[in-house]
């Protein structure tokens, strides 16, 4: 009799191939974070960090396993039933449907981690909730900014892309080849099937978690290195955007609220206790809202004659640039005039990531919640909100003005700063129209910031009123075009930020000598109000959206620093405090808090901020950090300063983190239920 394959050779042979497809899925992104650590983390291969780099690439086998554990276990549960039928052809069949399957998806594993890479290259770190933001944003022109900046890569990425698509092909070909139906040398009972069956769910088991430990592999078990960078080389793309798709859903519930999640839902009051530092026994909604008033000083010179106030948020302006300013990389310009002469505060960072999350903090005064919709796409969006920016200034008889060197409908940007009453929603058509400008104006972002500020200098010099303005400029943001009028920079790169500085030098210059332009448009229009009529009765304060952080990496140390904004204000002296503390930290919470007690008299105004011109002490709140003078909560950890606003890397006790991880909800807790509590501004 001759034998032919049981339901034991079957499996057998299926769990062989799964092996082989497992190992060339390993190769495959083996090759990729190899890749990794090349482009973006030259500066690491040297001896000091090899152990670093081993546990590095061990870990990111794990975390690789985690995914293909995932993607194949239906197919070997499928295997199960396939191989009871003992069908030579059955099994053919399903041998080509899982052949077609693993193709797609090793593929699709692939292009996401090339887009994970990607998006490190712009952010520093991996896929996180901004990834929406390339189809929220203007995708169009970022398309277009990538095309201008980025041909190379892409043709190299693309050529990537076909090769492993056909070495994929050729092995997925050679691994699900079709089976004969001669029996294995693994022939046998039933009782081997089972065992085959039990051997392989125990290999899932540890697949699955990453591992047979008590704990389960997780994004924070990347964190083993004190190298920020090799911790992420570990860590893995797929799981990243799978982390990211399942916050986006879980944040978009109708339901979704910090105050339960953080453990705070029917206990508000101790939200604001643990936020406030005091205890709270009110649960009345408009009193707990109450708390987070505040009352400027009455000021008759101001009352007499308020200044306008003029708030200028800079594109991609990151303040720990500054300290490579040089006479040879001198990328400020005569703005460094101005930064010395008047009030500039070096240890501010941004709230948020990006620059819709930033620009809504300085509209609104409400802590950026990351993660979470932002405030102007959510259920939130057509709330009048008490908070918003313009209230006080309205309350004293000014004209409030938002105006964007871009488009009013990027982030619907225009609709939301209306909603929240200002007066005047200007962008680049009406300055366009107004200035009557011709060609060669501007970029696919919007307008060179010259046109940008010669306009509010027209409304401030033709006011007889005060004004408030808040406006965003656009030109040191891809693809970095300024106007062939401006003279174009000999920058070269210091030797200290050169040995940083690994990869794509021409782009990063063209990057500094739109910075550069930006800066010396500002200075011009700075000194512009400084010598003529408005500069007895004008406050002029300019910060950055964020810093832009490619082109190098950052260490754990530099955790804080990485996110540092300008905060600049210029003032008519007699409007000064008699004494400043210039090296406060603080965030663009700050921000108008700050700008509220230094223009405004005896008015109220709702905020989470501190005013930096006050002595006392002051918060810092930015992107998953939460920093004052006596250290950082940063992942989790609980960091002391090191020098400036840099971080020891030894970090502190489970008490401290936990102490100040509760302050940290508390404040988002508190932003939670202001929001879902408030209706109209009043």
């Amino acid at each position: 009799m001759i034998k032919t394959k049981n339901r034991s050779d079957y499996l057998f042979l299926f769990i062989l191939k799964l092996f082989k497809g497992y190992f060339l899925y390993l190769v495959i992104f083996f090759l990729l974070r190899l890749g990794f650590l090349l482009f973006f983390g030259r500066e690491y291969l040297s001896l000091d960090y090899q152990l670093d780099l081993l546990k590095a690439f061990y870990v990111g086998i794990k975390y690789d396993t985690v995914v293909w554990s995932y993607l194949s276990l239906p197919f070997f549960i499928l295997s199960i039933v396939v191989s009871s039928f003992k069908s030579v052809k059955f099994f053919n069949l399903f041998q080509w449907f899982c052949k077609q399957y693993f193709k797609l998806v090793i593929l699709l594993c692939l292009l996401i981690v090339i887009v994970d890479y990607s998006f490190f290259s712009f952010f520093q770190d991996h896929i996180n909730i901004l990834i929406y933001g390339f189809f929220e944003d203007d995708t169009n022109a970022l398309i277009e900014s990538i095309f201008k900046n980025y041909k190379a890569p892409l043709i190299i990425t693309s050529g990537v892309i076909i090769f492993a698509s056909l070495l994929i092909h050729f092995f997925m070909n050679s691994i699900f080849k079709k089976a004969k139906a001669s029996p294995s040398w693994i022939h046998g009972g039933f009782l081997k099937f089972i065992f085959l069956i039990f051997f392989v769910f125990v290999l899932y088991g540890g697949g699955l978690r990453g591992g047979y430990g008590d704990l389960v592999l997780a994004p924070q078990y990347s964190d083993f290195s004190k190298v920020e960078f090799i911790n992420q080389m570990a860590y893995n793309g797929v799981i990243a955007l799978e982390k990211t798709v399942k916050l986006r859903n879980e944040t978009e519930h109708k339901d979704y609220s910090l105050l339960e999640k953080y453990g705070y839902k029917g206990q508000e009051h101790k939200a604001f206790g643990d936020y406030l530092g005091m205890e709270v026994i009110t649960k009345n909604k408009d009193e707990l809202i109450s708390l987070l008033k505040r009352t400027t000083s009455e000021n008759p010179v101001l009352e007499k004659s308020p200044p306008h106030v003029v708030v200028l948020v800079m594109e991609s302006f990151g303040a720990n640039w500054i300290k490579y300013n040089n006479e040879k990389f001198d990328f400020l310009g005569e703005l460094k005039k101005h930064i010395d002469q008047d009030i500039y505060f070096p240890n501010v960072i941004s709230s948020g990531a990006g620059t819709i999350g930033s620009m809504l903090v300085l509209g609104t005064n409400i802590p950026h919640r990351a993660g979470i919709r932002f405030i102007s796409e959510s259920k939130h969006l057509n709330k009048n909100l008490a908070s918003s920016s313009n209230k006080p200034y309205e309350k004293n008889g000014y004209k409030t003005h938002f105006i964007y060197g871009g488009k009013l409908g990027w982030r619907s940007i225009g609709r939301y700063f209306k909603t929240q009453g200002f007066h005047n929603i200007v962008g680049e058509n009406e300055i366009i129209n107004t200035l009557g400008l011709q060609k060669n104006y501007g970029t696919e972002w919007g307008l060179f910031d010259e046109h940008l500020l010669n306009y509010i200098y027209k409304i401030l010099s033709e006011s007889n009123t005060p004004q408030f303005i808040l406006a965003l400029s656009t030109s040191n943001h891809p693809p970095f075009e300024i106007p062939k009028s401006h003279p174009s920079p000999d920058l070269q790169i210091p030797s200290k930020l050169q040995q940083k500085i690994t990869r794509e030098e021409d782009l990063f210059l063209k990057r500094f000598k739109a910075f550069e332009y930006s800066n010396q448009k500002l200075a011009q229009f700075l000194s512009q109000i400084k010598s003529g009529d408005l500069k007895d009765k004008t406050v002029v304060s300019f910060t950055g959206d964020h810093n832009f952080w490619g082109f190098m990496n950052y260490d754990l140390e530099e955790a804080y620093s990485k996110y540092l904004v300008p905060f600049y204000i210029y003032a008519p002296e007699s409007l000064l405090p008699t004494e400043i503390n210039q090296n406060k930290i603080g965030a663009h919470e700050d921000i108008m808090t700050t700008l509220y007690n230094l223009t405004l008299s005896k008015t109220e105004y709702l905020t989470w901020g501190d005013n930096l011109l006050a002595l006392g002490k002051s918060n810092a709140l930015g992107p998953g950090i939460y920093a004052n003078h006596d250290g950082v909560y940063y992942k989790k950890k609980f960091y002391n300063w090191k020098d400036g606003v840099l971080l020891n890397q030894e970090y502190g006790t489970k008490d401290q983190a936990q102490k100040w991880e509760k302050d940290f909800k508390a404040i988002f807790s508190t932003a939670d239920f202001y929001l879902d509590s408030f209706d109209s501004a009043k």
